[in-house]
């Protein structure tokens, strides 16, 4: 019978995620004129070629280093994704302020020169639904001099490029809040494109649901559709959740696990315990389940918890089990980047193989049988170490034509 001559391994990351030692910060993001910003979010996307952060709460300061005021949302281009923690504002006033990405409106600007502070956040970060037309969602809140919040609903905005890569792109506003300030935070905390839909995460009293709406409606209430955990539904009163206690997070599509799990979560929860949580499903809908990861050091600001954690796969080899963290300091902190190592299923492949395939070209000939799992090839007898799943094992195999004598 055909026995394998050549026995190879494609792994992926280990499931549930493990990371290799401890991971610690490899620094800030920071812009390129080092001005040393404060500043939080720090949300990553693709757009129109180029790779941004969006992030939150901005203190400008001038360059002499004096602090001239805060901008709620700002946006930076990263010019080399090699370097991903260098960014660069393409928008600062003579004065030090960093322009907003998403603008205010005539109305907005007049009640903040009353003493209001009128504050856009987007957490989602932004979708490219065809070339060059994207989209962000974001919350309304009017900050008052008593420090009351008004929290007002869900807002969206049209992104569209710079005529160059030095132009910043620019957001449109829609007049009218979407999502009211009753209802799920749709798109506010993580957004996502996937064939013909655009996936919108949003909160909704410490749970998070899952919302679509087609690619060329998202500006049409009526078309947005919720998952109920069997179909997307009209109602978002009928909607579950797919997750639960998580603040900040956010979903993309990865290699780390493989073609079985390739969507991919990473985020944080509701108890400010610092503690990064990552999960990746083979389904946008779920259902998700989350793995603590590490806990996340500072660097400035070691004794306040971390925040806003995201995962930015386009940083690093995802092949090789790596990916970039970022999270926020508490203020005046600022975004933090770090490396995760996670571990290969590689490594447990080694081990669990070798008993039994350590030369290919001596394998007993009485070791006549392999069984196939989806795909995989295990050895009769095949037993997984405690703490290890065997079916998360990726094993393609080279089928000789050669018979035993």
């Amino acid at each position: 019978m055909p026995l394998p001559v050549e026995c190879f391994v494609s792994a992926r990351a280990s499931y549930p995620p493990i990371a290799e030692g401890h991971p610690v910060p490899i620094g800030y993001v920071q812009d390129h004129n080092r001005v040393g910003y404060s500043r939080d979010i720090g949300r990553s996307s693709l757009f129109a070629g180029y790779c941004y952060y969006v992030f939150g709460d901005t203190f400008c300061k001038n360059r002499q280093g004096d602090f001239v005021g805060i901008t709620s949302n700002t946006l930076a281009i990263i010019p080399n994704t090699a370097d991903p923690l260098e960014t660069h504002y393409l928008d600062i006033k003579p004065d030090g302020i960093v322009q907003p990405f998403i603008p205010l409106n005539e109305a907005e600007t007049l009640l903040e020169l009353g003493g209001v502070r009128v504050v856009l956040w987007a957490f989602g970060g932004i979708v490219e639904t065809v070339p060059e037309v994207g989209w962000i969602w974001y919350q309304k809140t009017v900050i008052y001099p008593n420090h009351h919040h008004h929290y007002h609903g869900v807002g969206i905005a049209r992104i569209s490029p710079g005529a160059t890569p030095l132009e910043p792109p620019t957001a449109f506003r829609l007049e009218s809040i979407i999502f009211g300030p009753d209802e799920p935070r749709i798109g506010t905390f993580s957004s996502l494109v996937h064939e013909d839909f655009v996936y919108l995460w949003g909160d909704y009293q410490r749970k998070i649901i899952l919302a679509r709406v087609e690619k060329h409606q998202p500006t049409s209430r009526d078309a947005y559709r919720y998952w109920n955990g069997e179909a997307y539904v009209t109602d978002w009163r009928d909607a579950i959740p797919v997750m639960r206690d998580i603040q900040q997070g956010c979903f993309f599509r990865s290699s780390l696990f493989g073609s079985e799990r390739p969507f991919v979560f990473v985020g944080c929860t509701k108890f400010a315990d610092s503690m990064v949580m990552m999960g990746a499903e083979a389904c946008l809908e779920g259902p998700w389940s989350l793995s603590p990861l590490f806990r996340a050091d500072g660097i400035n600001q070691p004794n306040h918890y971390r925040y806003c954690m995201y995962g930015h796969p386009w940083a690093f080899d995802d092949e090789n089990g790596e990916l970039l963290v970022t999270y926020s300091e508490s203020w005046p902190g600022g975004v933090v980047g770090a490396k995760v190592k996670l571990m290969m299923d590689q490594d447990q492949v080694n081990r669990l193989v070798a008993p039994w395939c350590e030369d290919a070209h001596n394998l007993d000939p009485s070791c006549d049988a392999y069984i196939r799992l989806e795909g995989r090839f295990v050895a009769p007898g095949f037993a997984a170490p405690p703490g290890t799943l065997p079916l998360c094992l990726r094993v393609e195999v080279s089928m000789s034509s050669k018979g035993v004598n």
